[in-house]
């Protein structure tokens, strides 16, 4: 790939914000190359929806990591995960399993 790296492959294949979007969740976390998280500082400067957004998404997860741990019943997560699993059949095991904030 060359030194732009996948985002600017995907921005210039899909010639506006949805070739963004794949790489929301890598940005986030903070998980891009350099390459890649310039381009995309670079298109959130440039782009006010993109900006606003990311700014949402950020507020989003900053409220949620505030809230106190949930408490989800055997069932309710018996349930939950043989929903998660028919749905997402591909899925790999660990990745069912319940973040350590939710609490049964």
């Amino acid at each position: 790939m060359s030194t732009r790296g996948r985002m600017a492959t995907a921005v210039s294949r899909q010639a506006s914000c949805r070739g963004l979007k794949i790489f929301l969740a890598e940005y986030i976390d903070g998980d891009l190359s350099p390459n890649d998280c310039a381009e995309m500082e670079r298109h959130i400067r440039e782009c006010k929806t993109c900006e606003c957004v990311i700014d949402t998404l950020k507020k989003t997860i900053r409220l949620y990591k505030k809230m106190p741990p949930a408490k989800m019943s055997d069932e309710i997560h018996k349930h939950l995960l043989g929903v998660l699993r028919k749905n997402y059949p591909g899925s790999k095991a660990g990745c069912l399993k319940p973040p350590s904030s939710l609490k049964r």
